[in-house]
């Protein structure tokens, strides 16, 4: 990491009581809304300030589906694959995704821009199949849509275009 994104490390754990390690899922997820991922000067510098082992922060975000410890696209694609979804046709919508933009689940284009993802369970049966591109979760998904999706969100300063899609749910 560079020593600008170290300072904003710095900054956003200073938010934080230090000696307090319950604090720590709430300081990833901060971080994680910066960069999409968990760097390891993060881990690291948490450790230290919330005077807890590297090694149960490092557990307590791999078993945290929430949190990567790898760079993530700047759009990250989660498919939902819960029974409910996947009744609904989720597993076509998943392979749709993943043959417009090369990839597998779990993993990042090249350059950085998509990330695609399963999700086991979005907590939003009724109006699935869901898909959720960062924070916004669209409903009433279906094969066929997922180009439509994508439209416009290969460059970082063209923003998410919710109306694309299905419903629209902020959440």
């Amino acid at each position: 990491m560079d020593r600008e994104e170290s300072k904003r490390i710095a900054d956003i754990l200073g938010e934080f009581r230090a000696g307090e390690p319950g604090l720590a899922q709430a300081f990833f997820g901060r971080v994680q809304d910066e960069w999409n991922w968990i760097p390891d000067e993060a881990i690291q510098a948490a450790a230290d300030h919330f005077g807890t082992s590297y090694f149960s922060l490092q557990q307590l975000l791999s078993f945290n589906p929430s949190f990567s410890l790898e760079p993530q696209g700047r759009l990250v694609i989660q498919v939902c694959r819960g029974l409910s979804c996947g009744q609904g046709g989720s597993a076509d919508i998943a392979s749709e995704y993943g043959r417009l933009l090369g990839l597998r689940p779990g993993e990042t284009t090249p350059d950085h821009q998509f990330s695609l993802r399963n999700s086991f369970c979005m907590g939003r049966c009724a109006t699935g199949p869901n898909v959720k591109f960062n924070k916004t979760c669209f409903g009433n998904q279906e094969p066929g849509m997922a180009a439509k999706m994508l439209q416009g969100q290969g460059s970082p300063d063209q923003p998410l275009l919710p109306k694309l899609g299905g419903e629209v749910d902020k959440r």
